[in-house]
């Protein structure tokens, strides 16, 4: 009993030192979390999931709720707002393989404003509802992204004759 009182009184200060240093790089006036994962309330922590996810940020009531950074052991990351455990509000999502969601979400979704780019280099701009997007406000390609022996169009596009535009 006496090892395993030491060794949690060593697991939890050594989890106090991860996230005040986390807090010392964030802007949080939070005090760090302590004591059980669960029990989290206005303080900020970081948080190893039993699926290898990492969040770093603030809680409440044990969910990320405020400013946090989630990373995902698949290389994934979001940065932004939460609420109740899920991504809220304005934020960052970067997938490994080089996708990127820059704008507003709501209950985990695209949601508001924002700008999907593709790997490739694609974006769409405009408004989101329920991760879909519903009032595209314009579309980027990048011009290395199609091929074509015609020269690029310029000018307005009624004009546009034997080139090749988007």
């Amino acid at each position: 009993d006496k090892i395993k009182e030491v060794t949690k009184e060593t697991q939890e200060s050594e989890e106090k030192i991860k996230t005040e240093e986390a807090q010392k790089s964030s802007s949080s006036s939070l005090p760090a979390c302590i004591g059980n994962f669960y029990d989290w309330t206005n303080c900020f922590g970081t948080h190893k999931y039993g699926t290898g996810d990492t969040y770093v940020g603030e809680y409440q009531d044990g969910e990320a709720h405020g400013q946090g950074t989630a990373k995902y052991r698949n290389g994934d990351e979001y940065v932004g707002e939460w609420k109740d455990g899920k991504k809220h509000g304005q934020g960052t999502y970067t997938t490994a393989d080089g996708e990127k969601y820059v704008g507003q979400w709501k209950d985990r979704q695209y949601h508001g404003q924002g700008t999907y780019t593709t790997a490739d280099g694609e974006k769409y701009v405009g408004e989101w509802k329920d991760g879909e997007l519903v009032k595209e406000r314009k579309s980027e390609y990048p011009q290395e992204s199609f091929s074509s022996s015609l020269p690029m169009c310029v000018g307005s596009s009624h004009d546009w004759t034997n080139c090749f535009g988007t």
